[in-house]
């Protein structure tokens, strides 16, 4: 009789296990009775695209009874600014949710902003204090829907941090771009997405540009006058006039840089 009595109570205490083993990787798994969502951001999005994530939370009710991957997995495949959420409920059944988003690196074309993993959003995803720092370039025939290439990528991600702040570049196809330095327009560093400068080539570039200044090289054309007692003598241009020669560093050989000149008005 004890015996069987024994078998009955190590019987039903398994069971009891098993019951309380399911209910916890239910617990686990899923959340219940959310009375709220709470969301904080890193600084970087704008409010307008903020409302679009309150909404989007506000609408789907089944977040209820979602797990918190699946809730940040949602999320992340809407909103494809967000790096990562971290996601957490009080003991007030109030969901907080944190979020950081993708730091912006480049602003295209003055509307269109590359982040740091090399996707393209549009500007007003974000607030204009976090673009501050964010360096710009001109892409001609820019299409956002079809995006950039691979190739024209790792260029942009690969120039000096310098190039933007010397120069400003643009990009016109996969074998020509150029870089027009913002103290001499006069000079122009011309390069493809395969062969760009790296900070060795700029500083040679930067050695031609001060050669060339030394000879006078940027100087306006002069022009000839007719002197008293029939001399002609040397004047500089009027002012405002610019010079009809150009000069182009050339770095689309390897190591190498292939200086020209280029004159205009002709």
């Amino acid at each position: 009789m004890n015996r069987v009595f024994r078998g009955i109570t190590a019987g039903v205490i398994l069971l009891t296990a098993a019951f309380c083993v399911v209910g916890v990787k239910r617990c686990t798994s899923y959340i219940f009775s959310i009375e709220g969502y709470a969301c904080k951001f890193d600084g970087l999005v704008s409010q307008s695209h903020k409302n679009k994530i309150f909404d989007f939370i506000n609408v789907h009710n089944n977040f209820k009874y979602c797990s918190l991957g699946v809730i940040s997995k949602k999320i992340k495949e809407q909103f494809k600014c967000v790096k990562s959420i971290e996601a957490f409920q009080l003991a007030n059944g109030v969901l907080n949710l944190n979020f950081t988003v993708y730091v912006p690196k480049f602003v295209i074309n003055k509307n269109y902003v590359m982040t740091e993993n090399k996707s393209l959003f549009k500007k007003n995803i974000f607030e204009q204090e976090a673009l501050l720092e964010c360096m710009g370039l001109k892409i001609t025939n820019f299409d956002f829907e079809s995006g950039i290439s691979d190739a024209c990528m790792q260029m942009i991600f690969g120039l000096p941090k310098v190039c933007f702040e010397k120069y400003n570049i643009t990009r016109e196809s996969e074998t020509r771009s150029y870089m027009r330095n913002m103290q001499q327009s006069n000079f122009i560093i011309l390069f493809s997405d395969e062969l760009f400068p790296d900070e060795n080539i700029l500083i040679g570039c930067d050695e031609l540009k001060k050669r060339l200044g030394e000879q006078g090289a940027f100087d306006a054309k002069p022009s000839l006058r007719q002197g008293f007692g029939g001399r002609h003598a040397w004047t500089p241009c009027k002012a405002g006039r610019k010079a009809k020669a150009r000069w182009v560093a050339d770095v689309r050989f390897k190591d190498q840089i292939v200086l020209c000149k280029e004159v205009r008005g002709r």
